[in-house]
């Protein structure tokens, strides 16, 4: 079809192909500006075996997929502070993958209850007496640490292992920019 001498055709496809390679350079220059120095950066802290950087809309998510880890807490802070450090506040989040199974699934649902109640109530001594107790009984190592914000949860069997991070109440945890919770 011809519009005063234009192909409407052949512009239509002009137009396509030109949207489509700029959005093919934009995603060659964010991988390799962007993602690519921030997956490096993560996979250097100490725990973290792979780091991921995905874009989804106008939040990023970052992936990490962690090794057996002694202190999930200084990790995650770690990586949080990172993260915070080079991308704007609420845009971004951390996802952690571990290795969990079944029965390590099945140790953090008896005790999630609890995990629960204490992020909520702020009762972290009562918290980790009823975790201690139920834990004696269970075929796996429980860890849980607390700081003011979240409630930080690890589970042990073998060379598996689940992590759980569990936001405090925001009555506990209070605004992050003032310096903690409100006990």
């Amino acid at each position: 079809m011809n519009f005063r001498g234009y192909k409407l055709h052949v512009i239509a496809a002009a137009c396509l192909l030109s949207v489509l390679l700029g959005l093919g350079v934009r995603h060659m220059v964010y991988s390799s500006r962007v993602a690519g120095p921030l997956e490096r950066d993560f996979a250097l802290i100490p725990g973290v075996a792979r780091a991921a950087v995905q874009q989804r809309g106008r939040d990023t998510e970052i992936v990490l997929e962690l090794e057996p880890v002694h202190d999930l807490q200084r990790l995650y802070k770690e990586a949080d502070a990172l993260r915070a450090a080079r991308l704007p506040e609420g845009t971004s989040h951390l996802i952690i993958k571990d290795r969990r199974t079944e029965e390590l699934t099945a140790v953090y649902r008896r005790i999630h209850f609890a995990v629960y109640e204490g992020a909520a109530t702020g009762m972290f001594t009562r918290m980790a007496a009823i975790i201690d107790d139920m834990a004696a009984g269970l075929p796996a190592d429980v860890l849980v640490s607390v700081d003011g914000r979240f409630i930080y949860v690890q589970i042990v069997s073998g060379d598996d292992y689940l992590y759980e991070i569990v936001p405090l109440a925001r009555w506990l945890a209070g605004d992050p920019r003032e310096g903690g919770g409100r006990l």
